[in-house]
């Protein structure tokens, strides 16, 4: 008997999900297991997996059928069984980490590495768990950057302690989702012996040397001072004129010198902006429409959620680094709530050349179980800088905002905000008379296309409109997006057949639609 397969297990979804729903999670897992870009051995056969599920799912009588079976799959033992979705279970190479005979102020490095032993999990979560401790974690990277799944993680870690013979005791908690498991680092440093002590011989014998000169020449100095005692009374009025100048003009040295030290500036006295709004613009990459639409969005969602997501973009660091200037200015503005430390900062810098200007995303400490720092990454990595790179700065942090604002909506058990897709370009593909089932198979062959190494365009559930009887295929444009005509030359040419049209009936809410015709088919 085959074994029955959980296809809701396999798009990671709740058997209630709407069919937005199964369509984002078919595009998540498609791209991160499509055998173009994922090289490991086991991507093609989970592909073909998560594909199979997603076409049962999204036809609505193929789903009722399915669900029928799935429904008396979990009544019996054999569910009850298989169907257990196996929690995450963090494990590292290092349960205890020793820094010993530390020097104060000598720096220590060592690492370890997360992975996984048991099921499927969303979240990467990694911290001291003490803030502004003399542990930090420097670096968070995959081992292979071919590897399919996040994990592995090779997690850097550094010590500095400033205190001699004392013994450190400090924590780093990894969490997958809800599982956690903490790693014991300790730090012993030296005790201070006579030679390191500031106080030693060097010092002490000149100390003694002064001494007994005191003690030999002071009462000498005594009696001397009181024969001159009658002389200088004589010349003390003379001199107070003289002295009363000196004291007029050390005065007044003394008044120059506490303005000198007013102007003096340090490297870490930074002038930090204002804070203006939620979006900080102090360089103008973006237009007026732009910023006031981020505005929008980042009101609506601290309304909605209480979560503060601000971004700050500057011209110079002014000398220091991106952590920690975004630390600075991120405690400066107080973002979020004081209590519940639910605040963002994406911060863009412009110094420095193009494609490697500084950028970060600073999260609050009563987020960071929502946004970790690897998913802050990828969001930088993924969304803004290609973005940015081709000029789209709007797009680039419109983007990011919403992956952000819907982790926090998730973690709320709120609906969705909305999707990174809204910027991309919609594509529906409608079935003409005679031409039932076509829709289907081109809305597969444009998706794999357009999106089979990065996202480009959103296709749409394909649906059939019978009224029209085409002989020839027709791509219509209907908005006035960024890059539309090169989209419809694009499918024109991918599918060998039809005419450009351009129209303003827009029944369907999208970019382009296409009505396949009879030419298609020859």
């Amino acid at each position: 008997m085959a074994r029955f397969k959980d296809y809701y297990k396999v798009l990671r979804l709740d058997p209630s999900a709407e069919i937005e729903v199964i369509e984002a999670a078919f595009r998540k897992l498609s791209r991160k297991y499509h055998p173009d870009v994922n090289k490991d051995p086991d991507a093609e056969e989970k592909y073909k997996e998560i594909t199979e599920a997603y076409f049962v799912l999204k036809d609505p009588i193929k789903r009722k059928k399915y669900d029928e079976e799935y429904h008396k799959f979990k009544g019996s033992d054999q569910a009850s069984k298989d169907t257990v979705i196996e929690k995450p279970k963090p494990t590292v190479d290092k349960s205890y980490i020793l820094f010993n005979d530390v020097t104060p102020g000598e720096i220590k490095t060592d690492y370890f590495i997360i992975n996984n032993t048991g099921g499927d999990y969303e979240n990467v979560y990694v911290e001291v768990q003490t803030p502004n401790s003399w542990l930090k974690i420097t670096g968070i990277n995959s081992l292979d950057p071919n590897q399919s799944d996040e994990l592995p993680l090779r997690v850097e870690l550094e010590a500095n302690a400033d205190e001699w013979g004392r013994n450190y005791t400090e924590y780093i908690v990894v969490k997958l989702d809800g599982e956690e498991i903490k790693i014991r680092v300790e730090l012993n440093t030296k005790i201070r012996t006579w030679k390191q002590s500031s106080f030693n011989k060097k010092i002490l014998i000149p100390i003694i040397v002064l001494t007994l000169l005191f003690l030999i020449f002071f009462p000498i100095g005594v009696y001397y001072s009181s024969n001159q005692s009658s002389k200088q009374e004589g010349e003390s009025i003379s001199q107070e004129t003289t002295v009363s100048n000196s004291t007029v003009q050390e005065d007044a040295s003394d008044e120059e010198t506490a303005e000198m030290k007013t102007t003096l500036t340090y490297p870490e006295d930074i002038n930090f902006p204002n804070y203006t709004g939620y979006i900080n613009d102090y360089v103008g990459l973006l237009d007026y429409d732009s910023k006031s639409k981020l505005e929008a969005l980042t009101s609506k969602i601290e309304r909605e959620t209480g979560s503060e997501i601000a971004v700050a973009i500057v011209e110079s660091l002014q000398g220091i680094t991106i952590e920690e200037y975004a630390a600075r200015l991120f405690e400066k503005w107080g973002i979020g709530k004081e209590k519940q430390d639910n605040g963002i900062l994406i911060i863009i810098c412009t110094e420095g050349e193009v494609g490697n200007r500084p950028l970060r995303i600073e999260v609050g400490y009563g987020l960071e179980g929502v946004i970790s720092d690897f998913e802050a990454r990828l969001i930088i990595d993924e969304t803004i800088v290609p973005n940015f790179g081709e000029g789209n700065f709007y797009e680039g942090l419109y983007n990011a905002i919403i992956i952000i604002a819907n982790e926090i909506y998730e973690e709320e058990g709120l609906e969705p905000i909305g999707s990174a897709e809204d910027g991309l370009i919609k594509i529906i593909v409608l079935n003409g008379e005679g031409t039932a089932r076509i829709a289907t198979s081109v809305t597969n062959i444009l998706d794999d296309y357009f999106n089979s190494v990065e996202e480009t365009v959103v296709m749409l559930e394909p649906r059939s409109a019978d009224n029209f009887n085409y002989t020839q295929t027709k791509i219509t444009v209907s908005t006035s997006q960024e890059g539309i005509n090169e989209i419809a030359q694009k499918i024109q040419e991918r599918l060998g057949v039809g005419v450009i049209e351009y129209s303003d009936n827009n029944v369907d809410n999208v970019d382009i639609s296409i009505i396949i015709g009879s030419d298609y088919t020859k």
